[in-house]
This record gives structure tokens, sequence and C-alpha cells, in this order.
């Protein structure tokens, strides 16, 4: 459930986070601008969503809108820190927080076209 899942990837990103403190702050300007990237490509993945669903019912094409956008980021996360160079864990860590931002403009613009007549 939401109440287990959400402190747990809390936790995850903060010990990842505080693991690679050194790269980030030496690398802060790269990562950001990767981060924004990051932005960009999310929020194509959503674009691209909508309109492969645009024919379809309203819940379908909310379901392509959403199923497009969200992926498994938690998982990269912990394989990343694991197995790949701190420059992969840390990029993905910090995807997480542009993840998250672009699905709440993504869900506010949603909610209001729902809303208008």
């Amino acid at each position: 459930t939401a109440l287990v899942m959400i402190p747990l990837l809390a936790v995850t990103i903060v010990v990842i986070l505080s693991k690679q403190r050194e790269f980030i702050l030496e690398n802060i300007w790269k990562l950001s601008s990767l981060v924004i990237w990051s932005v960009f490509l999310y929020l194509f993945c959503y674009i691209f969503g909508w309109f492969f669903g645009r024919r379809s019912l309203a819940s379908n094409r909310v379901a392509y809108l959403f199923c497009s956008g969200c992926n498994n980021l938690a998982l990269g996360i912990v394989i990343s820190f694991l197995y790949f160079p701190k420059e992969v864990s840390a990029f993905l860590v910090l995807s997480e927080f542009s993840w998250v931002s672009s699905m709440a403009v993504v869900t506010s613009l949603l909610g209001r076209q729902m809303r208008a007549p």
C-alpha cells in the first residue's frame, strides 16, 4: 500500500543521496541540466500517451497517459546504486524528483480538462 511504499521509497532515496553527496555537490550543474532534460522527456512520454489514446474512451485515455509516463524508477535507483557508477545512480535519484513534478503538472492539467465543459 501507499502508506508503506512512500516511506520506504523516501528512505531509499535519502540513503542513496547521502552516499552520493560528494559526487552530487561536485557535479551539481551537470546533474541539474540532466534533470531538466528528464522533465522534458517525461512530459514527452505523457504527451505521447495522450495522443496514442486520443480516440479512446476518456478512462482509457487517462490510462494511456499515465502508463506512458510512469515507470519503475525506484527499482532502477536500487539496481544502479548496487551495480553502476555514481553518475548513473545520482541521475536516477534526481530523476525521481523530475518524474514526480512532471506527473503533478500532468495531473493538474488533466484535472482542469476533465472539469471543463
